[in-house]
């Protein structure tokens, strides 16, 4: 199984506390920024989500504490998540236990999905590759051509000259844990779906020139 930082550094309780508490607890000046980027985010995915077909049964991969679970779960997907921390989906649980069309959540490895070939019409993956190096990042969309029958809907994060210059002010100004360490340019991104064998459909940026996300919707038939 691929070894990563981002595997440890999430399954620490503390961290799925903080994660679950920056979305949902009274908004202030800690956590504004965070709201401000997951509505953003919120809106890319549902725009393109209106561009696959309704319904269907979708595995959402790195689910955390199940914001986009739950998203798919309103538009009447039967869901399936999984994440690397127990302590994520603990929360994931709460919020979506009421939902008849949820069909659970597991834990496990997005580069060694626990599902069979073709199981589930779609994939979605969003906040994950942005912190994973390529190397594994690979493995990973493999994962989703394998186990998703039509299409996936994924998150990146993106390089250029602009947005590296934004992220490196950023990072003086606000310490800790970079939040886009493997960042890729458009050319890359296209490059390591072609070797997944995912073809590249829509892309929306969440905020075009502020923030560097960009969500993708992929074809996997074929």
């Amino acid at each position: 199984m691929s070894n990563y930082e981002a595997k440890s550094h999430y399954k620490d309780e503390q961290v799925a506390q903080d994660y679950n508490a920056q979305y949902r607890s009274p908004l202030g000046l800690s956590n504004f920024r965070a709201r401000l980027v997951g509505w953003g985010e919120t809106r890319a995915f549902q725009k393109i989500l209106r561009s696959v077909p309704a319904n269907g049964s979708v595995l959402d991969v790195a689910c955390g504490t199940g914001r986009y679970s739950k998203l798919l779960l309103d538009h009447g997907y039967t869901v399936t998540g999984i994440d690397i921390s127990e302590h994520m989906l603990y929360y994931a649980r709460e919020i979506t236990k009421d939902y008849s069309n949820l069909r659970g959540f597991q834990v496990g490895d997005a580069a060694n999905l626990p599902f069979d070939n073709n199981q589930f019409d779609g994939i979605s993956c969003i906040r994950l590759y942005q912190r994973i190096p390529a190397e594994h990042r690979q493995i990973m969309l493999r994962e989703v051509k394998r186990v998703a029958r039509h299409w996936a809907i994924l998150f990146f994060g993106m390089s250029s000259t602009w947005l590296n210059i934004r992220q490196a002010l950023r990072q003086k100004i606000i310490s800790g844990r970079p939040n886009n360490p493997n960042a890729i340019t458009i050319a890359e991104m296209k490059n390591e779906l072609e070797k997944a064998q995912l073809t590249l459909q829509d892309s929306t940026w969440v905020f075009p020139g502020l923030a560097s996300g960009m969500i993708i919707r992929v074809s996997s038939d074929g």
